[in-house]
């Protein structure tokens, strides 16, 4: 899972909204994960 750190610098570097669209659907995933590990 990124770091807040790591997503924030993906994020940075995503020039267009393509990059932008795989970037969210990651951190949702990321965020669905620790959700269901914090569940």
């Amino acid at each position: 899972m990124l770091t807040f750190k790591e997503a924030y610098a993906t994020w940075v570097a995503a020039d267009d909204e393509q990059d932008f669209a795989v970037l969210a659907t990651t951190a949702l995933a990321g965020l669905r994960e620790a959700a269901l590990r914090l569940g």
